[in-house]
C-alpha cells in the first residue's frame, strides 16, 4: 500500500493572527493552527486504502472584529482566509477541487446555516467538505 500526500497553501492577507483552521480526514485531526499573515504550507501524507474519503477545512475564531461596515451596512474590509495550490498525490486539483467542495457556514451565527459551493475563499466560520475515493488514480480518471 502507497502513500498520498495532500497539500495546500493557506493565504491571509490581514493583519489578524488569531483565525484558526482545523483539517481533518475523516475522522482524523491532521492539523490545528492559527493562520498567520502571509502564506502558510500545509502537508499530509496518508496510507491509500481503498476507501472513501472527506477532506475538511474549518475555519474558526472569526468573530465581528474582523469585518468593518459602513454605515449603509456595506463590507469596507473583511478578514478572509484563501485556500491555493491544492494538490493531492502531487496533482493540482485546481477547479476541479472548487467544483466538488461544499463550504457550510452560519454567517457567523446571524444567519441559519447553509451549505453553497466553495470558491476559495473562507470568509465565515464553517466547513468546507471535498469527498474523494481511494485509489485516488480511479478518482482522477472519473473527475478529472
Amino acid at each position: 500500500m502507497s502513500d498520498l500526500s495532500f497539500k495546500c497553501k493557506i493565504s491571509n492577507k490581514t493583519e489578524f493572527t488569531d483565525l484558526g483552521i482545523e483539517m481533518w480526514l475523516d475522522n482524523t485531526k491532521f492539523y490545528d493552527s492559527k493562520i498567520l499573515p502571509g502564506q502558510t504550507p500545509i502537508e499530509y501524507t496518508f496510507p491509500e486504502d481503498e476507501n472513501d474519503h472527506v477532506l475538511s477545512i474549518i475555519l474558526k475564531n472569526k468573530t465581528v472584529k474582523h469585518t468593518t461596515i459602513d454605515t449603509d451596512g456595506n463590507i469596507k474590509s473583511d478578514a478572509v482566509l484563501e485556500i491555493q495550490d491544492i494538490t493531492l498525490d502531487e496533482i493540482a486539483l485546481g477547479q476541479k477541487f472548487y467544483d466538488i467542495a461544499d463550504y457550510t457556514h452560519d454567517y457567523n451565527g446571524s444567519e441559519n446555516w447553509i451549505t453553497e459551493k466553495f470558491y476559495g475563499t473562507l470568509g465565515c466560520n464553517g466547513t468546507v467538505k471535498f469527498t474523494f475515493y481511494t485509489p485516488f488514480y480511479r478518482w482522477l480518471m472519473e473527475h478529472m
